[in-house]
């Protein structure tokens, strides 16, 4: 599970709409002053994501909470999300390219670029139906997993030995 804080917007019964904010690892990187994405955080700024999630632990608004996010669903939709488009746009570039663009009075570059936008519009299409759905499956969706003050008690006597110092 990926787990991400957030805090409770909205409390709707079993679910809560919480707001994270999206974090990157500008913040442990060493190039940030030269990277494109670390200038683009810089200047465009952190956005909140906002996103409902099954609420196991009776949160109430305000709290601060622990979102977890199963694994698998995550890896699987960001690679749908960014390949997927990617991939049918350039298949799409490559089919239209091989038409006879000239014979209609149109330059072989615009046909691929054409052949691009419509790989990528339906892309998008797909993109729509595999969120609808997702949607539906309860395994997909966040949860709340607990309260991020919520302490797990530990029993440190049970480490430490008698007469030796730190």
């Amino acid at each position: 599970m990926i787990e991400q804080t957030a805090v409770v917007i909205r409390n709707d019964g079993e679910y809560a709409l919480v707001e994270a904010e999206r974090k990157s690892s500008c913040g442990s990187c060493h190039a940030k002053q030269g990277c494109g994405t670390g200038m683009l955080e810089k200047s465009l700024g952190r956005r909140a994501m906002r996103m409902t999630a099954l609420n196991q632990c009776h949160a109430q608004i305000g709290d601060e909470v622990i979102v977890a996010v199963p694994e698998k669903g995550f890896i699987k939709s960001a690679f749908f999300t960014y390949f997927l488009p990617l991939l049918l746009m350039l298949i799409g570039a490559v089919i239209a390219q091989q038409l006879d663009w000239p014979g209609m009075g149109i330059k072989e570059d615009f046909g691929a670029l054409a052949g691009a936008i419509a790989g990528f519009i339906i892309a998008m299409l797909l993109l729509r139906q595999y969120a609808r759905k997702i949607e539906k499956d309860p395994q997909s969706h966040p949860i709340i997993i607990r309260k991020a003050d919520t302490a797990i008690p530990v029993d440190f006597r049970q480490f430490r030995k008698e007469q030796q110092p730190f």
